[in-house]
């Protein structure tokens, strides 16, 4: 990971984001839906396998994944549904891979089944980062970062200290490298919201930064904006989406809704063109 400079120790990082986790589900700190609740994940093994082309294991029925061949290491991104609410994604090259986001799990489980139904393993695991700081994507932080002993760990700069005081977690910023993959500043849903570019697989992982369309207030269209009622700078927010126009990618992974897998770019350029 080429990454920015500030950076703590992950066992104290590990200690404190436990004790912010339940801090915030008992206060009621805003995540990014208006149905972000602490119970959304509980028994979250059902809807979060990944499927691999060839494998024998089935997926469910609200997963996707995206390779480009047929082994299991083959290169690609594989979403990980948490219950229709969330998604994780694991990035796979090189017979490595990377985890964008950890839902709002209170373990591993969901991520664990699909390394293993990917064939990859805790081990190979070099980078787990977390596009911002809700608790809807960092639940399952402190037991993915604890099983990827190998992993460095990232958040976007500004969203570290409302995480944890001390860890060893890259404070990562724009233009930053994770694993093949472009960090972008899209601040606005919370001030350090980083997107991820994965030129190679033409994807762009977007986090809250936009949703799919179906996600919010039952308004047609595939691609929407950050939810209103968890962002707290919208006029940042739209104007970081702005930043997207210059990519290249053909698919869209949302933190929220069902990840669009060809024709993404024309479908971004047609909200932008409402917006």
């Amino acid at each position: 990971m080429t990454h920015g400079k500030k950076a703590y120790t992950r066992r104290v990082f590990l200690k404190d984001l436990g004790t912010l986790s339940v801090g915030m589900v008992t206060v009621g700190v805003a995540g990014c839906s208006p149905s972000d609740t602490a119970g959304t994940t509980t028994g979250a093994g059902a809807g979060t396998t990944a499927a691999v082309p060839g494998s024998t294991a089935a997926p469910s029925s609200t997963g996707t994944s995206t390779t480009s061949g047929p082994s299991a290491q083959a290169p690609g991104w594989h979403r990980i549904n948490f219950d229709d609410f969330v998604s994780a994604y694991v990035v796979v090259r090189g017979g490595e891979a990377a985890i964008v986001d950890t839902g709002t799990a209170s373990d591993a489980a969901p991520i664990d089944t699909a390394l293993g139904e990917l064939g990859v393993r805790w081990e190979d695991v070099s980078d787990v980062v977390a596009t911002h700081n809700h608790r809807d994507h960092i639940g399952g932080f402190p037991a993915v970062a604890e099983q990827a002993v190998n992993a460095t760990l990232g958040i976007g700069e500004a969203d570290i200290d409302p995480v944890a005081s001390v860890g060893d977690v890259v404070g990562l910023v724009d233009g930053d490298n994770v694993f093949g993959m472009t960090v972008i500043a899209t601040p606005g849903h919370t001030p350090g919201h980083i997107s991820l570019h994965d030129p190679d697989l033409g994807v762009l992982f977007t986090g809250d930064a936009l949703n799919g369309g179906e996600v919010l207030d039952g308004e047609e269209g595939t691609v929407r904006g950050p939810n209103t009622s968890f962002t707290p700078d919208m006029p940042m927010a739209l104007e970081s989406i702005r930043r997207f126009e210059d990519l290249e990618f053909d698919a869209l992974a949302f933190g929220h809704g069902t990840p669009i897998e060809t024709g993404a770019k024309t479908e971004l350029q047609r909200y932008l063109d409402s917006i």
